[in-house]
């Protein structure tokens, strides 16, 4: 279930993102949907995945949960799936733990280090 965040987060477009946070939308997606819809990708995993550093550092800016898995793992194995060690390194520099693992449910087991 993708928000008008994720959306934003998907183009990397930060005007959006930031007149919608500063109205009151969740950093970390809709917070008023069913337990098992929140494993779904957050709108920064979406930047990640897409690249938008900007948008990335943006969302983190403002709270974003490093930890918070989606069916893909945290933010951390994102970044390293999809190739993005730059981004790596600032999960980590912002206190992201190399050694955590995904969720039981998570589709693709792992830790970023063996992913």
């Amino acid at each position: 279930m993708w928000s008008s965040l994720h959306m934003a987060a998907f183009y990397g477009n930060i005007d959006t993102a930031r007149v919608l946070l500063f109205n009151g939308a969740s950093v970390d997606g809709p917070d008023n949907i069913p337990e098992d819809m929140k494993r779904f990708q957050t709108p920064l995993h979406i930047a990640i995945k897409k690249w938008h550093t900007d948008m990335a550092l943006f969302l983190l800016s403002y709270g974003a949960d490093v930890s918070r898995q989606s069916l893909e793992g945290a933010a951390i194995h994102v970044a390293i799936r999809s190739g993005n060690v730059g981004m790596f390194n600032v999960l980590l520099d912002k206190g992201c733990d190399v050694n955590l693992k995904t969720a039981d449910w998570c589709r693709m087991p792992g830790q970023p280090l063996y992913t």
